[in-house]
C-alpha cells in the first residue's frame, strides 16, 4: 500500500499506522484502550495482565487505566 493511502486511512481510522515496525511485533487487541502506549513500552499481552496498577506505564492516567481494568477483567 502507498503510504499517502494508509495515512488517509489511518486518518479515518481505517488502519493504524505502525511507525515501522511489523504487524507481529504487536500481540495486543486492536481496540485495547492505551493500546498505543501500552505498545511503546514494548508491553505484550501476557506482561500486561501481569501489572496490577496501569497507571505506571507512561502515557496511561487513571480514565485509560480503569478501562484497561474492565477491558481484561474475565467474564
Amino acid at each position: 500500500m502507498e503510504e499517502k493511502q494508509a495515512r488517509e486511512m489511518a486518518k479515518e481510522g481505517i488502519v493504524e499506522i505502525l511507525d515501522g515496525k511489523k504487524s507481529d511485533d504487536y500481540d495486543l487487541p486492536v481496540d485495547l484502550p492505551g493500546r498505543k502506549e501500552i505498545a511503546a513500552a514494548g508491553i505484550t499481552l501476557e506482561e500486561l495482565l501481569e501489572i496490577s496498577d496501569y497507571t505506571e506505564i507512561k502515557g496511561i492516567g487513571k480514565g485509560t487505566a480503569e478501562k484497561l481494568v474492565n477491558y481484561l477483567k474475565p467474564e
